[in-house]
């Protein structure tokens, strides 16, 4: 029976350990986003839908009725105009995965696939923009002094942590 224990015994701790590990990482939101809702299927990531402005800061600077139905409609267009673009962006993505993993790989092909996919991307770069930029539009003085002071509190990336920084600085 000793020796029994002594084989499976390592087994079963790295089990419990696993098991452990897995129950304490999961997020304490359970994966939803800003509002507490989880993001439909396929749209969980990339910037939040009404442009480079998370929805907290909306909050904090005391927008008035206009302003929010504003906004509300700036980033419904964003969304409308987006859709397109963000469906190019998919579908150049399954094309060269299928290229990759068919085996059948064309560099020619695959660069004429990226160049579409890229254009979406700005097509989409701009759209964020061009919706950033009404909202500034619409806030008053008051307001964008608000939001320089948020942009000051926010905390800086770590450094290296982006992949772009060298980790000396």
């Amino acid at each position: 029976m000793k020796s029994y224990m002594k084989v499976f015994a390592p087994f079963m701790l790295a089990i419990l350990v696993g098991s452990l590990t897995f129950a304490f990482a999961q997020t304490k939101d359970g994966g939803r986003g800003f509002d507490g809702k989880r993001p439909p299927r396929g749209e969980g990531f990339g910037p939040p839908p009404h442009g480079g402005l998370p929805p907290h800061i909306f909050e904090k600077l005391n927008l008035t009725s206009a302003q929010k139905e504003q906004i509300e409609a700036f980033q419904t267009n964003s969304r409308d105009a987006g859709k397109e673009f963000f469906e190019k962006v998919r579908t150049a993505d399954e094309q060269l995965r299928t290229m990759v993993e068919a085996g059948n790989f064309n560099e020619e092909s695959a660069r004429q696939i990226i160049s579409a996919k890229t254009s979406a991307q700005t097509e989409l770069e701009l759209i964020r923009l061009r919706t950033d930029a009404a909202i500034f539009g619409i806030l008053t003085a008051e307001q964008k002094a608000q939001l320089a002071q948020l942009k000051e509190e926010r905390p800086p990336f770590p450094p290296g942590k982006d992949g772009f920084r060298p980790k000396d600085r």
